[in-house]
């Protein structure tokens, strides 16, 4: 099908220009003409096999063995007709966002149209290859040796399941918030509302969506590195799985075997949520993920982006470091956001109340009371954080010979 897709492409306009001006390898303007290159184009695709995959990711522009030789918008394109998808509701909601008349629910700064080789290769086909790419690891990490039998047999299985249900997840992020939503005026959005514009006051601006959609990738590793348990919680576990297959479902009580379908395989990102009192880590979808960040429930600080660097701010921090620091007037100050105080001896006397109550629970009901006091300790331990977080940082004095004190 992806085949017959590709020539479909190949043959009508406006992707055919984009494989007329293709430059690649064989295809260089010197050594093709132009009115060669598609028949050469429709060649090469009796080569596609398995074995590579329909886009390299970040890899796509390097010479590897296993990347497509084929014009990368096209490549684009044919990914996500490949893995948006799965079923008639993921076929009606794809066709929906690239529908002309598509206005998302929420406000957008500006319109952008998102559907264009340099956005869907950056932000969503790149970003997806990557994520799943990650999560897989090797057939010796430690994804790959918790969760298949075979890994040989049934790799390719969980990452084509993977990279399914990831780029679905895209479709309906960008159906639901759009390419460029406009961020509430909140005191929860104001630090990624100020980078927003940072970024477009030094000529490389970029929306909210594209921030979060990029830093998705390395969210992954960093909860592969710090909580395994939780990042491969959404995919099925290894006692499902077969040596070619995953186990067909199975309703026996003794022995319950839940449906597995592509939905089954989702990737799981740990970060620190605000709940209004106090913030803790929580394992969420990308899904979740991306409406707890824009909803202002994650802190903009805790998100991996880019930085923003100009001639103009090297030249200032070069200067202050020349001229051995000191306390300038043109020193910007960071606006630090205010958390409600809370009534913790109030929370501790809630707490003990509880633990009294626990107390009764015996027999049958000890595992209730095992998951009680966790809580109550796990409540405890976030005061702890929360009380130490108050504490204003003592700066250090300098003595007469300009040692520390």
């Amino acid at each position: 099908m992806t085949k017959k897709e590709a020539v479909i492409l190949l043959d009508n306009p406006p992707t055919n220009f984009d494989a007329k001006n293709y430059t690649f390898g064989k295809y260089h303007n010197s050594k093709m003409k132009t009115e060669e290159k598609i028949p050469e184009l429709k060649k090469s695709l009796d080569e596609w096999t398995t074995g590579k995959p329909l886009h390299a990711g970040k890899l796509q522009g390097e010479t590897s063995s296993k990347r497509l030789n084929f014009p990368e918008p096209l490549l684009c394109i044919l990914f996500i007709l490949r893995y948006a998808i799965t079923d008639e509701q993921s076929l009606t909601k794809l066709k929906s966002l690239l529908s002309v008349d598509y206005t998302p629910p929420v406000k957008q700064y500006t319109e952008i149209n998102f559907y264009k080789p340099e956005w869907l290769s950056s932000h969503f086909v790149c970003n997806i290859v990557e994520i799943v790419d990650t999560f897989m690891g090797a057939s010796t990490g430690p994804v790959q040796t918790q969760v298949l039998r075979n890994s040989e047999n049934t790799a390719s299985r969980m990452r084509m399941a993977l990279l399914h249900t990831t780029t679905k997840t895209f479709v309906n992020l960008l159906l639901k918030f759009g390419p460029n939503p406009k961020l509430p005026n909140t005191i929860d959005n104001e630090d990624f509302i100020q980078y927003l514009k940072d970024r477009s006051a030094t000529n490389s601006p970029t929306t909210a969506m594209e921030v979060i959609l990029d830093a998705l990738p390395q969210l992954v590793q960093e909860t592969l590195t710090t909580d395994l348990t939780s990042a491969i919680a959404g995919v099925p576990n290894i006692e499902h799985c077969l040596t070619m297959k995953w186990k067909e479902e199975n309703t026996n009580p003794r022995n319950p075997v839940p449906k597995i379908t592509v939905d089954s395989f989702q990737i799981i990102i740990v970060a620190k949520v605000y709940n209004g009192i106090v913030t803790c880590k929580r394992a969420q979808t990308i899904t979740e993920y991306v409406e707890n960040m824009l909803g202002g429930n994650i802190t903009f600080s805790e998100m991996p982006k880019p930085p923003i660097r100009t001639p103009e701010t090297t030249s200032k921090q070069s200067q202050k470091r020349s001229s051995g620091g000191g306390g300038g007037g043109d020193t910007p100050t960071k606006k630090t956001r205010t958390l409600p105080q809370l009534n913790t001896t109030s929370i501790e006397t809630n707490l003990q109340a509880i633990e009294q109550a626990a107390q009764g629970l015996n027999g049958t009901n000890q595992a209730i009371k095992t998951s009680i006091t966790t809580a109550v300790n796990t409540i405890r331990s976030d005061l702890v954080t929360y009380q130490a977080s108050r504490v204003p940082k003592q700066k250090k004095s300098k003595g007469n010979d300009g040692s520390n004190q």
